[in-house]
């Protein structure tokens, strides 16, 4: 009887960090430091711009189509990959953004436009942070208006590289894309479990 109250229950295997869909997410940030290297040449930056949506659009067909085979889900690799992928679309698409205003010398506004999303909740993340220590884990997770948002601020980068005068609404409308994203995201977090 007491031999089998102490008996060893084996914990499942970690999730893989090295998965086909993260390598892809992950290919993203080397992708960012290359655009520093195409700098001043602005058809290498919108090509190396293309790769990284193709990668984006790419790791979650094939983290979907994997789950899809996966019997039962693996809730760890899925929080990885939820929380991998903004990472590496906000630390791109900076790194994309810093080099076309390193190239156009755009107004701030344009560039904290483009930004709207990431600015919102760099401030909430603080805020949460500072006013209460313990928080539940942080609720990632992809939403149509957040991709939105991605492709709007890609397309405002493009613009900005290729001196088009579309620059500005593509900017307000990453501007308003990244508010409702924000609000979703924050909505999220605010919510009781």
């Amino acid at each position: 009887m007491q031999a089998a109250e102490h008996a060893v229950v084996a914990p499942s295997p970690p999730e893989p960090w090295l998965t086909a869909p993260n390598l892809l997410t992950l290919s993203r940030v080397p992708l960012a430091a290359a655009l520093w290297l195409a700098r001043g040449r602005p058809r290498a930056v919108l090509a190396l711009m293309g790769l990284a949506g193709f990668t984006d659009l790419a790791d979650g067909w094939l983290a979907r189509r994997l789950r899809r085979r996966a019997r039962p889900a693996t809730p760890a690799g899925q929080q990885r990959g939820a929380w991998l992928d903004p990472v590496c679309d906000k630390v791109f698409v900076s790194s994309a953004l810093g080099v076309a205003v390193a190239a156009r010398h755009p107004p701030l506004g344009v560039a904290a436009a483009v930004l709207t999303r990431e600015l919102l909740l760099a401030l909430a993340l603080a805020t949460s942070q500072t006013l209460a220590r313990r928080r539940p884990p942080h609720r990632f997770g992809t939403a149509p208006i957040g991709k939105l948002t991605t492709v709007a601020q890609y397309a405002a980068v493009a613009a900005l590289l290729a001196g088009s005068r579309l620059v500005l609404p593509l900017a307000l409308t990453a501007a308003v894309a990244g508010c409702g994203a924000a609000a979703l995201y924050i909505g999220r977090e605010l919510a009781p479990d």
